[in-house]
């Protein structure tokens, strides 16, 4: 890796991808733009309207306040018409079908004669069954020249899929944002660093192209030419991913990080509770940073993630430690899996167990112990 003589790591970058997805918001009545924080989504919707002659209307949601939403969300049309603006204000928020169809009468009124985009900004913050059903009465009725954007960390819109096929919704994901290795080396050279493409294949096997994490190991590398990624990016998810999480759903991640990947069933083994498979839907349902794989019907964690954890774990006392591991060996000791089960033995001190584990084996490869 090497720099080029002038950098700026201020420098914004938007892959061919991301601006090709963004043309979409256009072409549909809702756009859903999700991602966690820190994947760029807000800078890219923002810089992309920037650049087009569409009159922008862009609420930001900070808290779950009904009232305070319907409120900024009926001021934004101040700009195009105030007393359409004021009737908003005064309706309430429509929480029946007959103030639904008042409000869409009043915002009928301003006859939008340009391609309008209304962007709602941490809408997350605000989803609920009653916002989504306002958000879908107004996207199935078409507003002529009305384009809605959500931009959400996670979204629980039911009708999300039927409303994509339909062609009413485009979704911007997550896998969007993610940059590839060919992208990764055009964004650092965009702010004047030089990196080859199998520095750039090691960046990516971190960082998974989050943009975020990437940008602190440049700003690592510009002032000491080289990168020490654990410091400030694991920082960054403690405070993006890992502090918002609810402190039972803490203590599941630091127990199933032990694992690459896991079964449902492996989860139930060690958290011991009825609440699993509640827990790993709201996981994977909010939390972008651990999937499931349909296919193997197992769920894993982000890498950058899965080290975070484990350096949580770590933290915790021996004894906690030692108590999962010893899980982790039943588990595989009963469901088979004889070379983790002796591992995991070996890592809480259970050596009779490890030679039932031994014993157990019929593969004569009695190496795995590490």
């Amino acid at each position: 890796m090497a720099k080029i003589r002038r950098y700026n790591t201020k420098s914004l970058y938007f892959s061919a991808r991301i601006t090709t997805a963004m043309g979409g918001i256009f072409e549909h009545p809702l756009s859903i733009v999700e991602a966690p924080m820190g994947y760029g989504k807000t800078t890219a919707v923002r810089e992309y309207l920037s650049k087009t002659t569409a009159p922008v209307l862009w609420q930001v949601v900070y808290d779950n306040s009904l009232n305070s939403f319907w409120k900024g969300f009926s001021r934004l049309f101040a700009r195009l018409h105030e007393d359409c603006s004021q009737s908003l204000l005064e309706l309430d928020f429509p929480s029946d079908s007959v103030l639904l169809q008042e409000a869409l009468r009043i915002i009928e009124e301003i006859e939008l004669t340009a391609q309008t985009v209304l962007v709602i900004d941490d809408y997350h913050l605000i989803e609920t069954p009653e916002v989504n059903r306002l958000i879908e009465f107004l996207v199935l009725n078409e507003i002529t020249n009305l384009h809605i954007v959500l931009i959400t960390r996670f979204t629980g819109l039911q009708s999300r899929e039927e409303l994509a096929l339909k062609g009413y919704l485009h979704y911007i994901a997550q896998a969007t944002f993610e940059l590839e290795p060919k992208e990764i080396v055009a964004y650092y050279e965009t702010c004047g660093i030089r990196i080859k493409a199998g520095e750039a294949d090691r960046l990516y096997a971190l960082t998974e192209g989050w943009i975020s994490a990437l940008y602190l190991l440049m700003l690592d590398f510009v002032a000491s030419g080289s990168y020490t990624p654990e410091t400030n990016i694991y920082k960054l998810i403690e405070k993006a991913i890992y502090a918002p999480l609810s402190a039972e759903i803490k203590e599941f991640l630091l127990t199933m990080c032990i694992f690459d990947s896991f079964t449902s069933e492996q989860a139930a083994h060690m958290w011991g509770k009825e609440d699993t498979g509640e827990l790993l839907a709201e996981i994977t349902n909010k939390n972008a940073f651990v999937k499931y794989d349909g296919r193997t019907r197992t769920y894993y964690a982000h890498n950058i993630f899965t080290g975070f954890l484990k350096e949580a774990l770590a933290r915790k006392a021996a004894r906690h430690r030692q108590d999962l591991y010893q899980k982790a060996a039943q588990w595989h000791l009963k469901t088979g899996g004889y070379p983790a089960a002796r591992r995991y033995f070996y890592e809480c001190g259970d050596f009779d167990n490890l030679l039932v584990a031994l014993e157990a084996d019929d593969s004569n490869d009695f190496t795995a112990v590490n």
